[in-house]
């Protein structure tokens, strides 16, 4: 008699390699055209494509081993090159919502996706994670926007108007509401506040000032700028005058007794409340009285009064003159 055993497996070999041996981290083994002979104990073999069983890790990149087991068996098939990840190309599905800006307006990716491809066959739409240069707010035209991910670019294209004026307004009123008559505009304080269809603001001093005068009343100030205009009220009051003065004497300050009054040469001034000044002649005079001795001279005009003294001197003997010559001239 003689005893048969089972042919029993010996060994397993790779003895064609699979058809890919370079993947991406992540990717799945793929093991098509791969063919391992199986190696028995009796002499024989056989050629299998498949049954197999395989251990690996593609989870990062290197250089990687892949184990196959069959029957109890293992074989390595070494040397699969993982590559990392990565983006190859960049495409912009749909461009952002807005395309058309007014100067100063900030860049509005609202809308905006982009597909990216990567060296594992797989694709992904994206809808934020960029890099956005080549958009500038104050230059204005049409600008070629640059996408930056993954070390790829796509562009779009946007246009930028100039900003126009839509209005102006006051924000802040002059320092000075209220003025005496003749006095000058005063300015100072005053904010004006330029709206642009951007949705900006900005604080502007060159516009123009017109209609006031400086006669007594409210006065409506009109501000111009770009086309617009905006206006603020101020008031104007009456100047009142607070004093008058003899800023020049009369040619004659001393007369003699019952001789009159000469005003000639004097000026008089009237001050005002404003700062101003103006020499007046429908003053009315008092307080001569011709008779020897210092006469204090009172000047009135408006309720004002101002002063100066002139000296009345004792009429004295000049000379004698015959004047009628007696009836009688021929004597005996």
């Amino acid at each position: 008699t003689v005893t048969v055993e089972e042919k029993q497996l010996a060994e397993i070999a790779i003895t064609k390699v699979p058809d890919t041996l370079h993947y991406v981290e992540g990717m799945t083994f793929d093991p098509a055209g791969m063919e391992l002979t199986l190696y028995y104990n009796n002499g024989t073999s056989e050629i299998i494509t498949s049954g197999w069983e395989v251990e690996y890790d593609f989870g990062e990149p290197g250089i990687k081993t892949v184990n196959i087991y069959y029957g109890g068996k293992m074989v390595e098939l070494a040397g699969i090159t993982v590559d990392a990840r990565c983006v190859t190309k960049i495409s912009i599905l749909n461009p952002a919502d807005k395309l058309e800006y007014i100067e100063g307006q900030p860049l509005d990716l609202l809308g905006m996706t982009i597909r990216a491809e990567y060296n594992d066959g797989s694709e992904e739409v994206l809808t934020g994670g960029w890099q956005i240069v080549g958009f500038d707010p104050n230059v204005i035209g049409q600008q070629e926007v640059t996408v930056h991910f993954g070390g790829k670019t796509a562009t779009f294209t946007v246009v930028v108007k100039a900003k126009s004026l839509t209005g102006i307004t006051v924000s802040k009123n002059p320092t000075k509401l209220t003025y005496l008559e003749g006095d000058a505009l005063d300015a100072t304080g005053l904010v004006v506040k330029a709206s642009y269809d951007n949705g900006t603001t900005a604080i502007i001093t060159d516009y123009t000032l017109s209609g006031y005068d400086p006669t007594p009343g409210t006065k409506t100030v009109t501000v111009r700028y770009g086309g617009k205009e905006t206006g603020f009220a101020v008031t104007v009051r009456a100047k009142s005058l607070v004093a008058i003065e003899v800023t020049r004497m009369p040619n004659k300050l001393v007369y003699v007794e019952e001789t009159p009054f000469d005003p000639a040469g004097m000026v008089v001034t009237a001050h005002y409340d404003n700062g101003t000044s103006e020499p007046v002649d429908t003053y009315s005079i008092s307080g001569y009285a011709a008779t020897v001795g210092t006469n204090t001279i009172t000047v009135t005009y408006g309720g004002k009064t101002a002063q100066f003294t002139v000296t009345v001197e004792e009429k004295q003997l000049a000379e004698i003159a015959i004047t009628k010559v007696p009836d009688t001239l021929h004597y005996v």
